[in-house]
């Protein structure tokens, strides 16, 4: 997944890729990004529920959920959808590169962020 984000980004932003939640919130901590891009299934043990939420509703960060569509994560989708998540990107199924060009909001300054 993380080769179709570079693909789709990689010219348009510096790219950066935390590999757990802890990670990712100190480096959010350091620098203002336009957008974080995270799969919720990529690190279970670091409370994705309660991480994404904080960026999207505490931090008032846009966050574009890219991730494969299982059951388990369809109802991780329910439960943040009141939680102003920006988008969904599904992996494998509406993931072209136009796409997540198209979610982030270009005007908020800095390279969008990507999680676990």
């Amino acid at each position: 997944m993380e080769h179709r984000v570079r693909r789709a980004l990689g010219g348009r932003a510096t790219l950066r890729f935390a590999s757990t939640w802890a990670e990712l919130q100190q480096v959010v901590a350091h620098m203002a990004p336009p957008a974080i891009i995270a799969d919720p299934a990529a690190d279970w043990g670091g409370d994705p529920e309660q991480h994404l939420a904080s960026f999207s509703d505490e931090w008032r960060l846009p966050v574009i959920l890219y991730t494969t569509l299982t059951p388990h994560i369809a109802g991780v989708l329910l439960r943040l959808g009141a939680h102003r998540i920006s988008h969904v990107i599904f992996h494998r199924l509406d993931d072209a590169p136009r796409r997540f060009v198209d979610a982030i909001d270009w005007d908020r300054g800095g390279p969008p962020l990507l999680a676990a």
